[in-house]
This record gives structure tokens, sequence and C-alpha cells, in this order.
């Protein structure tokens, strides 16, 4: 084969690779701008949100990874994070409005949306920033943000909102909280339609409502391990989102799957004790992660992937694509 048969062969190569990759982001977000990622603490929730920016960074340049800070201490960082003390104004009109964001390696971008952020640019943009920096400095801001349950999580949808209609990303991936928070701050935005009735947070709960219902705007993928506990929790988030919400969850991830490996019987009667002792533990937790993704198949209609490290000694070296270590495979469309 010639030089440049094969260098058309790597190009052919590497333009399935990437019709592949962009076919998996479509099957992970069924086509949704904006893509919610949730799951158990500790199933890799946020490595999961980055590999799937990571994939549609691939094909696109416009890819946008959204981190949440921790919005149950949302008083106590607008006071420390807001810089302002008596006298300064929180109206930032005619001020470029920034949230913390920067590129990474992968080509797209992330950004951190900060609690106080949200909160003075949402008093911001209603043309209350001087009210916003006097709420601050006397703290009666406290007063405001508890006294209305629910509004820390609209208003961080809100903001989700803004970025989803200035139409500069073709998909933004969402780091949602753990699933013990993620149903009540999905639930929020209904709530929050009910009880104002009038009035510039019921104009953004109903827009939030709008958006979370159409599942060409927003999707959501779940993220899971192949055990007991988890998957049961995974069960039941998806009944009570179906139940709860309008929200349309596109697919499951399995993470953290063991790959299925064959050892002769030759080479194991001919290993050391604890190596075979440490075999037959590999196979007894291989055999229960596969008895729970049966759980999985039967339980959800969604379409399942799962997502395995590739157990291979020559991967242990530095390299700098930390994704080739990773194997996803679709279980059902």
């Amino acid at each position: 084969m010639t030089q440049e048969n094969k260098t058309q062969e790597n190009k052919t190569q590497e333009n399935k690779t990437q019709e592949n990759k962009t076919g998996e982001i479509y099957n992970l977000t069924k086509g949704a701008t904006v893509c919610l990622v949730t799951g158990k603490g500790g199933v890799g929730k946020t490595t999961v949100a980055r590999y799937i920016a990571h994939l549609a960074a691939l094909s696109s340049p416009n890819v946008l990874l959204v981190r949440l800070d921790d919005f149950t201490n949302l008083v106590q960082s607008v006071a420390e994070g807001s810089g302002m003390g008596d006298g300064q104004s929180a109206d930032r009109s005619g001020e470029e409005k920034k949230f913390a964001s920067q590129p990474i390696e992968d080509s797209f971008k992330t950004m951190k949306l900060e609690p106080h952020e949200v909160l003075v640019d949402y008093l911001a943009d209603h043309s209350l920033g001087q009210v916003a920096s006097r709420l601050i400095s006397t703290g009666i801001i406290g007063v405001v943000a508890t006294a209305i349950p629910g509004i820390k999580d609209l208003l961080l949808l809100g903001k989700l909102k803004q970025l989803e209609q200035t139409g500069d990303y073709d998909l933004i991936v969402v780091d949602l909280p753990a699933s013990g928070h993620a149903l009540s701050f999905l639930t929020s935005p209904a709530g929050l339609a009910e009880v104002a009735r009038v009035g510039p947070l019921k104009a953004q709960a109903d827009d939030v409502l709008e958006m979370l219902k159409d599942p060409t705007r927003v999707s959501c993928v779940m993220v899971t391990i192949a055990e007991e506990t988890p998957v049961q929790e995974a069960i039941e988030l998806n009944e009570a989102i179906s139940d709860k919400t309008t929200l349309y969850v596109a697919s499951l991830v399995v993470n953290k799957v063991l790959a299925p490996i064959v050892v002769g019987d030759v080479e194991l009667e001919s290993s050391p004790a604890d190596a075979r002792a440490a075999w037959a533990y590999r196979q007894s937790k291989f055999q229960s992660q596969m008895h729970q993704i049966e759980r999985l198949m039967e339980e959800f209609d969604q379409t399942i992937f799962s997502i395995t490290a590739i157990e291979d000694d020559r991967l242990k070296v530095p390299i700098a694509d930390q994704w080739t270590k990773w194997s996803m495979t679709t279980l059902r469309k």
C-alpha cells in the first residue's frame, strides 16, 4: 500500500470515527440543545458530563459545559461574593455581564454559575440593581432569598434558559446536583408558577416550564453504576421525573462497568493463589453488574449506554486524551 493510500485510509477511518461520535451524542441527548446530567453522588456524574461535552466538541466548536456552584448557601455567597458595601451599586447596566468561563483542551468551554452572580444579575436585569446593593449591605437579602422556596433553583434555570436562547451553543451540558436535590430543583418552577400569580417571577417560571417540556430544547441524561443501591435510586428518580415533571429523559449511562475478560483454565491454575482469589472476586463483581444491568434494561425504556475502563497496561502511561481509556457501548437504542 502506497503512502498516499495509507493517508487516505486514515482519513476515512477518522471520518467514520467522528460520525460514530456524532451519532453517540444524538443518542445521548436526542438532539436537545441543553443536556441536564444527573445521578446519585459517587457514580461519576461530573465525569460523564465532561465526556458528553468532549464527544460533542469533536464535531462542534460551540459546546458549553456548565457547572453549578453550591446553591444551598446562597445568602452567605451573596454577601461574600458581591464585593459591595454601603453605597455600591449592583446595577451593571452598560457593563458586560460575565460569568466564569474558560476554554479547555477539548475546545469546549466551561462555565461556573455562582449563586451571588445569578441573583444579582437577575435583579440588575429587572432594574433593581440599586435595590440589590441595599439589600446586600443591610443583610435583608437573606430574608428575600429564603422567603420564597425554590427561587434559587428558578433563577438558575432562568440563566440556563438565557444561555439556550442566545443561539451561541449547539449543546449546553449541565452538571446538575446529585439526584437527592435534582428532583426538587426540577420541580421548583411549577411550584413558583402556582404561588406567583403575576410579576417577573411568574413570567420566569412560565418561561422555564415552557423550556423544560420541549424535548428539542432540553433533555436529561441519567448516570448510575451497576450496583444495587444506585440502580434502585436511578429507577426511582426516573419514575419521579416522569410523574412530577415534563422533562424528557433521553438516556441512561451505566458507568464503571467491568470489561468481559476470558482467562484460560491452564493460565488460571498456574497463577498464584492470591491472583486466583482476585480473579474470582472480579468475576463475582462482573456477574453482579450484569444482573443489575438486566434490571435497568427491564425498568428503563430509554437508550442505555455502558462505560467501561479499558484494562490495558499500555494505557497506564500518561496520554494526551484521557478518554482513550474509555469505551462507550450502546446496550439499547
